[in-house]
Order: C-alpha cells, then structure tokens, then sequence
C-alpha cells in the first residue's frame, strides 16, 4: 500500500530538525496511518490516491448483466475476463475489440470506472452473477497523490508528531496500529475541507 509523503518530505515540510532512526521510524509509521485514514475518510480503498510502485491485481466484481459494468477506479487495466459458469470457465476480452473503458464521461480516460460492452465485439453485455467479473488492473485512481491530499496528510502527521515534541504519549499514538487510528486532537477543519471533496457517498 502506497504511502502519500514521505518522511524527508514531511521533515522539510514541518521543518522538522535533524531526527534520529527511531524518530524517523515514528514518523514513517504515523504517515503511513494517515493515508489509510485519508482513504477510509472519503470511502475510497487503500492507496487510492496513489499506485506508485504497485502491481497490477485481480478483483471480482458482480456483473452487471448490462452491457455497462462499474468497477473500482485502476490508471491501467491488463486483462479483463468473464464468467457465465461460477467461475468454472473463464472468457477473455479484447480491448477495444469487445469491451472500452471509461472514467465515467470520456471513452479511453482515466482513472479507469467503467468498462463498456462493444455491440460489435464477441460479447453482447457483462454476465449478471456473482463474482462473475476478473479484472486485472493497478488499481487507484491517481499515479501519485494530488497536491492536497499531500496536504491533508503533512497536516495530520504534522499534529499527532506535535503531541509527542510537547511531550504527549507516544505509545497511545501507535495503538491503532489494527484498527483505524484517528489523530489525538481530531481531523483538523483544513484536512476536513480537503477530504470532502473526494468523499464518496455512494
């Protein structure tokens, strides 16, 4: 799972002083609880906001039985594959040939959130079953995090890493480490305004 900063970043960002590992370490692990926060804040699925350095993964999706088929948000897709049968068999598509992909308004753009039946291709629509849908695709919808939500982020760091320089406790900080973890002092009023215009409510 990608990280949206990174610690060099956040220390020059905060002007932070020169830190030793375990400081470094610390910092690490709170960047890396705020971007999952910063997914699970707009209901999105984790590295969202940046793919860097992923490979492409299958997911199964219930097919639509349309010719139209939503599938979480990738910047590339590999393959895309069919099953009428549970999963038994398996059909491979073409790109282009039978199948298009849409962001959503705009044929080949991304991120990638709908995939399009073509009437001429071999398939006339997205069988309605079950995990009938394999997709393989780097999935998230940026290549690297916008600028904001870098943002967001070097401010949520910024404040949990404020507490333990004032002295705060350190340990409670890291608690969340299985669960989500929410900043001491709440999600500031910025990092919210930010966050809202990418929350889904679908």
């Amino acid at each position: 799972m990608a990280d949206y900063i990174t610690t060099a970043e956040f220390k020059t960002w905060a002007r932070v002083p020169s830190t030793d590992a375990d400081d470094d370490i610390f910092i690490g692990t709170l960047i890396t609880y705020a971007s999952r926060l910063v997914d699970r804040q707009v209901g999105k699925h984790d590295s969202y906001f940046s793919n860097t350095g992923q490979s492409a993964a299958s997911r199964h999706f219930a097919g639509s039985g349309t010719t139209e088929q939503i599938i979480d948000e990738c910047t590339t897709l590999s393959t895309l594959e069919t099953s009428d049968d549970f999963g038994v068999t398996w059909d491979s598509w073409t790109a282009s040939t039978d199948y298009w992909v849409s962001d959503g308004q705009r044929f080949d753009m991304t991120p990638i959130r709908l995939l399009v039946a073509n009437p001429n291709g071999s398939y006339a629509y997205f069988p309605k079953f079950v995990r009938s849908i394999r997709v393989s695709a780097v999935w998230g919808a940026y290549s690297s995090a916008p600028a904001d939500i870098k943002e967001a982020t070097y401010r949520l760091v910024h404040q949990e890493y404020h507490l333990k320089e004032a002295g705060g406790d350190e340990d409670r900080a890291l608690a969340s480490a299985e669960g989500v973890w929410l900043p001491s002092g709440g999600i500031p009023k910025l990092v919210q305004r930010i966050l809202s215009n990418y929350r889904s409510y679908t």
